[in-house]
């Protein structure tokens, strides 16, 4: 029986031991016909030397600058284009895959021509924690919903393993070329992040169709957030907005969305957090200026410093908002994750400030289950609130009627605009 022909395409920078501990994984591949292709961006860890000493038949291709990954997954896509494969597979230089991971995706693909993306079960690595099987966008709330996020692996079926989706993570999609040729690659402006959902909506919109097969698995070296890695909130910042502008249907909506950025960066500043301020109002700015690409500030924003004025709050104690989309485990390091306080987030707004600020007087967590506002009192992420999926940890902070006022100053601007 012919089989069709995959590119399996990773996009790398810097990752050595993570690339090589997936060519490695691929080496067991139970699919027959299939290419390696690593587009090394512009790496200074000698990458391309160990890809070449350890696994020889893998396909180089050396970008001689860091275009991100929409820019690297490109210039993949373009080589599948040029040598004629059905399918190419986009892997995180940082997943370790299933020896019948492909085989499951390329059997969703052939089954219908209607299907151009197809993605996988994607667990947290080292666990068999779910970190995702595709997502859902939510529209009214500017966010994305990430399906089985936080659940046990799913054992494999014969049936009922394949859910269709508004989106696949690039993390693990499996992409008909055929689709890809007439409806377009991954914007490149993009650079990094929204990427995918850009992406996948835009197929979308051709009337194919998107789906998760979680038979098919991969696990991810997830780290979440790190705070010194502010140049990541920027891309979040002007892609999400880019994003929610090009294919909302309400831009008051977005205006709203805008608004609370301005508010965040505003907080930001106040707070001392210059390097994330600067990054939130860079986003912002070169939203409304419609400037795209990679972002030249990057180069240069500090990666080390602390993000907290020490005379505000210890570097050791400070808020931080949890965020379950995106990996429990991967949050270890701030602080145990029991939850010591838990807030009705129906009360109304004025009740619900009272009870948030009860949470923040006393060391704390307040569990948010379906708030339709954004807030950050931390140095690393702006994040949405939906069906207890965030959590505010605070311990000893000083300053505290800083943070007390702008708390309430959140809730009650927001929750009235949002329910």
């Amino acid at each position: 029986m012919q089989t069709s022909k995959v590119a399996i395409v990773i996009v790398t920078w810097n990752k050595k031991a993570f690339v090589l501990e997936l060519l490695n994984s691929l080496q067991h591949l139970n699919y027959p016909n299939y290419d390696v292709i690593v587009v090394d961006n512009f790496s200074s860890d000698h990458t391309f030397e160990a890809i070449a000493e350890y696994f020889p038949n893998t396909i180089v291709i050396n970008n001689p600058e860091n275009t991100g990954g929409a820019g690297g997954f490109n210039i993949g896509l373009q080589y599948a284009q040029d040598n004629g494969y059905k399918y190419c597979w986009l892997l995180d230089n940082d997943v370790v895959v299933e020896s019948d991971a492909l085989l499951h995706l390329v059997n969703t693909l052939d089954s219908s021509l209607e299907t151009s993306i197809c993605g996988s079960q994607i667990l947290i690595a080292g666990t068999d924690i779910i970190q995702e099987c595709g997502g859902d966008i939510d529209w009214n709330n500017f966010k994305v919903r990430l399906i089985n996020h936080g659940k046990s692996k799913i054992s494999k079926r014969p049936d009922k393993s394949v859910l269709e989706v508004d989106y696949c993570a690039a993390c693990s999609m499996l992409v008909r070329m055929s689709d890809i040729i007439a409806f377009g690659k991954i914007d490149p402006d993009m650079f990094i992040f929204w990427d995918d959902i850009e992406w996948s909506t835009r197929i979308k919109t051709f009337g194919k169709k998107i789906f998760c097969n979680t038979n098919s698995v991969v696990w991810h070296h997830f780290n979440g957030y790190k705070p010194s890695n502010v140049w990541r909130v920027y891309y979040r910042v002007r892609n999400k907005l880019y994003f929610f502008n090009k294919y909302s249907k309400s831009k008051s909506a977005v205006a709203k969305l805008l608004a609370i950025y301005e508010e965040l960066q505003e907080f930001y500043h106040y707070m001392g957090i210059v390097d994330y301020s600067y990054s939130v109002e860079s986003a912002i700015t070169d939203f409304k200026n419609d400037i795209r690409g990679k972002w030249p500030s990057q180069a240069y924003i500090p990666t080390t410093a602390t993000h907290f004025q020490p005379d505000i709050i210890p570097d050791n104690n400070y808020l931080v908002i949890y965020d379950h989309n995106y990996g429990q485990l991967s949050y270890s390091a701030f602080g145990d994750n029991t939850i010591h306080h838990v807030i009705d987030t129906n009360l109304s707004a004025t009740k619900f400030s009272l009870a948030l600020l009860k949470s923040i007087i006393k060391p704390s967590i307040a569990v948010g289950n379906q708030l339709n506002i954004f807030m950050l009192f931390s140095s690393f992420a702006i994040l949405l609130t939906e069906n207890g999926s965030r959590v505010i940890k605070n311990s000893k902070i000083k300053n505290t009627a800083f943070i007390i006022y702008r708390c309430i100053f959140f809730a009650g601007k927001y929750i009235s605009q949002f329910k």
